[in-house]
Formats: structure tokens, C-alpha cells, sequence
């Protein structure tokens, strides 16, 4: 085609505002093939954060009477463990728009690889601590350095296309459905090990000493490797990071101006956006969003101990300590199934709008779920084949949309990471957007379990509406959150990149 055929049919018109836009033909485009040995140093560090956070998870209460903290009253043990766990929440939204703002400036390499050592030596310490205190010094660290997870999501969008990111980001429940299966495991095996094996590691004088040592020592290898591995492996992402490697490089050698110079210079030269221009309303409707899906997740999954371990009369199904951890390790080993079978095909299908609107409404139905159990279990007069079939189709809905305890949505979070990579202003602040994202999602959850366990014992203890009350309660939640689901964007930025605009 020559270039008259290619020029504009109006030009050089002086009224700015006319504007047409041409809509070409769609072709379906080749899936980019993934950046392999990038996708695995990612959820190789990805997969330290879930495995270090939750191997103290089977030890927590035993280690915080051992303590003395609770001066002999059995009843202070879940403030005392409950205040360990809040505090690791508040750490890293205290810190995560930091490490975002911080990817943002000088790449995403260092803060990602630096996190990993960090994160290694806290818990570590942890394993030390045989008081309370220092118990509380290193969970806060260990929540510090837990705060650069956003990045690794700004990494993953920056190594990938719009054909290939659904599928990248299904690794990521994966590797957290790993992570919550194998830290739960590892502490529960190896903590006190003088007591289960008094003839060989009880005869270590430190592991008799530090009896939780162990355990979070043997975490603490998978982000120290990584940290090692990723020194090598990862490649940053970030162009301006990029551009100013490759001019140092340049100005090694003595090489006269060329095309590629040029590129440096541009990219280099990228203006700064201040983090007011994230204040907007595209920037928000994506994190309003993802603060309603983390309160209504936090708040259903914070219930599930309470109600399955609860007595019948009290609300719950009365079912004990072993058989909940069974349950909810099948839950962590189904999430990790699930991901790399379901969710990209998912989003692909369905596109990320119509996968959130769809999934979020599964939220329902695991709130529900509840009093139907218990009402189920009440008439009965115990836990039947009837409550097992409402309870395996809840926990089967979890592994659809929800890993507990973490922050890794099957369906949900991949739609919601390629809502946040589409409202940043620039790629020079997709670490911003992810930060702010990551520290609403923080204070989410440190308010989520303490609102819906604090519902649960009120409803319970004054029969408030049958007790049912906390559930309405929650309901109630949901239906705002799926409101606030309708102002998501049906249409990304690519999508929009496929019109031709003729000035």
C-alpha cells in the first residue's frame, strides 16, 4: 500500500474534537509461548511466601502458652495467637505500597530478590523466639518482607501478552495451594523434635532448646534458595530499569548514536507520574473492587474454623481438630488441581469481567451454606449424609474461588490482576497500582476475621434472628461488592488498541 493510500481521508482540519473511528477486522491472534525459566522463578519466590506463613499455623497455640504470655489462662491464648497473625497482615500493608513504589524506581529484580532473603531470616528468628516479644518482632518482619508480593504480579504482566497472561497467572493458585499444603504439613511433622525422636535430633542440644526451630528452618531454605536461584535466573521487566542497564553497558564501549541509543534516551526520559494520577476513577473501581472480594472471602473463610469446630447448639457442626485439617488439606490440593485445569481456559472463555461477575457469585453460596448445615445438623441431631453433601459442595465452590488463609483467588484474583495492569496510567506504575491494591487488601483482611468471628459469637450468645444474624450480615457485604463488580470495565486496553483512530 503506498503512503497516499495510507494517509487520512480529512486532514489537517483545524477543529481538534473530530474524531472517526474505524473498526478493523479481528483476527484471531497465536498464543506467545511463556517466558518458561521466568514464570518458574517467579512461583519458585511465590511459593516461599505461603510455605513460610503458614508452617507456625499447627504449632501457633501451643507456642504462644509455652511462652507464658497467658499467665496460665488457656482462655488469653487466641488474642495472644490471633494478635501474631494480625500483625503479620498489618506489617505488609503497612510496607506493600512501598515495595510497589520502590519496583516503580530502581526495577523489579532487587526489591523481589532482596524480599526473599529478608523474608528467609524472619522466620528463621521466629524459630528462635522462645518468648513472646521477639515472637511479634519477627512475625512483623516477616510480613515486611511479605509486602513485595504485588510485584511479582507486575512482573508476570510485563513478561506476557494478552494471549498467554491467563495462563501465567494460573500458576499462581497453584504454587499458594502447594505452599498452604506443604507449611501446615512441615510444621506439624517437625516441630518438638526431641519429643518425637528423642534418640537422634533429641539429642541436638539447640533443637531441645528451640523446639520450633526446626520447622521454620526448614521453611526458611525454599526463599533462601530462591533468593539465590533468582540472584541468576530472573530478568527484570521493569523498561526503564531495562533502558538504564543498557546504557551503562553502551557506555562501556565506544559506539557512535544509533536507533537503539535513541530507545535508551526515550526510555529513560519516561516522565514520573505522581501517585496522585492513581486517585482516579479508573485506578479505584479495580481496588474497591478487590477490598469487597478480600472482606467477603476473609470474612467466610474466618467462619469455617468457628462453625465446623463449634458445638451443634452454639452454631456449628461440632466436628473435631483432625478431621477440619483433613478437610482443608483436600481443599489446598484441589485448589492446586483446579489452577492450571480451569482457570485459563476460564478466562479466555468468559474474558476477566464476566469471570469475576460469575465466580463472585459463588460467595453466596458459602455464606449460606452455614446456617444450612447447622440447621441441617440441629434436626438430625448430629453431622449426616445430608450436612456432608452441603459441606463437600462448599468445600468444592472453595476450591473454585477461594484458597483460606491466603490471598490467591482461582478464578477471581487473575481477573482482578489484569484489571489492575489495565487501569495503570503507564507501565512505569504498575508497581504503584499493585501496591495500593495489595495494601487495601491488607487492612481487608486484618478487619475481616475480627468482624465476622466477632458477629459469630454475638449472634450466637444472644440468638439473635435464630442465629442467623452474622450471615445476613455478610450477605449483605456481598451484595455490595457485587454492585460494586457492575462498574468493572467490560473491555480492556487492548481491546481498544484494535480500533484505528483517524484524526
Amino acid at each position: 500500500m503506498s503512503s497516499e493510500e495510507r494517509t487520512p481521508l480529512i486532514a489537517g482540519q483545524d477543529d481538534a474534537g473530530y474524531n472517526a473511528v474505524v473498526p478493523i477486522a479481528k483476527k484471531a491472534k497465536a498464543i506467545s509461548p511463556l517466558p518458561k525459566m521466568q514464570i518458574f522463578t517467579l512461583m519458585y519466590i511465590s511459593f516461599g511466601e505461603p510455605l513460610a506463613a503458614t508452617v507456625i499455623d499447627p504449632f501457633i497455640v501451643q507456642l504462644v502458652r509455652e511462652t507464658g504470655i497467658t499467665g496460665g489462662i488457656e482462655a488469653r491464648t487466641g488474642y495472644y495467637a490471633g494478635a501474631i497473625e494480625s500483625l503479620f497482615y498489618a506489617a505488609e500493608g503497612l510496607t506493600v505500597l512501598q515495595w510497589g513504589r520502590a519496583s516503580d524506581r530502581i526495577g523489579r529484580k532487587p526489591p523481589l530478590v532482596f524480599g526473599t532473603l529478608g523474608l528467609a531470616a524472619a522466620v528463621t528468628s521466629f524459630g528462635f523466639s522462645n518468648s513472646y516479644w521477639p515472637l511479634i518482632a519477627s512475625r512483623f518482619m516477616q510480613g515486611v518482607f511479605n509486602g513485595n508480593i504485588g510485584i511479582t504480579k507486575c512482573v508476570l504482566a510485563e513478561s506476557t501478552d494478552s494471549t498467554n497472561i491467563a495462563t501465567a497467572l494460573s500458576f499462581i493458585p497453584l504454587q499458594y495451594g502447594l505452599g498452604m499444603t506443604f507449611g501446615p504439613m512441615i510444621g506439624g511433622l517437625l516441630a518438638h523434635p526431641a519429643k518425637h525422636w528423642p534418640n537422634t535430633l533429641g539429642k541436638i542440644a539447640l533443637l531441645r532448646e528451640h523446639p520450633y526451630l526446626l520447622p521454620c528452618a526448614t521453611a526458611a531454605l525454599v526463599p533462601l534458595s530462591a533468593f539465590i536461584w533468582a540472584s541468576i535466573f530472573l530478568k527484570e521487566t521493569l523498561p526503564s530499569a531495562i533502558a538504564r542497564n543498557k546504557k551503562k553497558s553502551q557506555e562501556g564501549i565506544s559506539l557512535p548514536p544509533s536507533e537503539a541509543q535513541s530507545e535508551v534516551d526515550v526510555a529513560l526520559d519516561e516522565p514520573k507520574v505522581p501517585f496522585s494520577a492513581l486517585m482516579n476513577r479508573t485506578v479505584l473501581i479495580p481496588v474497591v473492587n478487590y477490598a469487597f472480594l478480600v472482606f467477603v472471602e476473609q470474612c467466610s473463610s474466618a467462619l469455617l474454623p468457628l462453625v465446623y469446630a463449634s458445638s451443634i447448639e452454639a452454631g456449628g457442626l461440632g466436628l473435631d481438630s483432625f478431621t477440619i485439617g483433613l478437610l482443608m488439606s483436600g481443599v489446598g490440593i484441589g485448589i492446586g488441581l483446579s489452577a492450571t485445569l480451569i482457570s485459563p481456559g476460564v478466562l479466555r472463555k468468559l474474558g476477566p469481567h464476566n469471570t469475576y461477575r460469575t465466580f463472585f457469585w459463588c460467595y453466596l453460596f458459602m455464606i449460606l451454606s452455614y446456617p444450612t448445615m447447622n440447621f441441617l445438623a440441629r434436626r438430625a441431631g448430629g453431622v449426616d449424609v445430608f450436612v456432608w453433601i452441603v459441606m463437600a459442595a462448599q468445600l468444592s465452590i472453595i476450591t473454585l474461588t477461594v484458597m483460606n488463609y491466603s490471598e490467591s483467588w482461582l478464578h477471581l484474583l487473575p481477573s482482578m490482576y489484569i484489571f489492575f495492569n489495565n487501569s495503570a496510567p503507564t507501565k512505569s506504575t504498575l508497581g504503584a497500582v499493585n501496591g495500593l491494591a495489595q495494601t487495601v487488601a491488607c487492612f481487608a483482611r486484618i478487619l475481616a476475621p475480627i468482624t465476622s468471628s466477632s458477629l459469630f459469637s454475638l449472634t450466637q450468645q444472644y440468638n439473635l434472628l435464630g442465629g442467623t444474624m452474622v450471615y445476613w450480615i455478610l450477605v449483605s457485604f456481598f451484595l455490595c461488592g457485587l454492585y460494586a463488580s457492575s462498574y468493572l470495565p467490560k473491555h480492556l486496553k487492548e481491546e481498544e488498541d484494535e480500533r484505528v483512530e483517524v484524526t
